[in-house]
């Protein structure tokens, strides 16, 4: 929701919390890569993604985020 209304530090600090909890957490992973996404930190997204889909492979968004990643450092082939 933080993310959602631009307080990107405020989503930045919850889902921190969340993967101290639990750092395998592949929707906490996600919701970091699109947060780390809007802040054009593209290398943490991505990694973030990855590291989403490492733990869940079928997570759609995490396949979204990548590929949006991936066309954000240039990476098209």
């Amino acid at each position: 929701l933080h993310l959602g209304a631009g307080q990107r530090e405020k989503a930045r600090e919850y889902v921190g919390k969340s993967l101290a909890i639990d750092p395998n957490s592949s929707l906490a992973l996600i919701v970091r890569g699109f947060i780390e996404l809007a802040a054009y930190n593209t290398k943490v997204a991505q990694e973030s993604f990855e590291l989403a889909l490492a733990q869940d492979g079928a997570q759609a968004l995490a396949h979204l985020g990548r590929g949006l990643a991936l066309i954000k450092s240039g990476e098209l082939e």
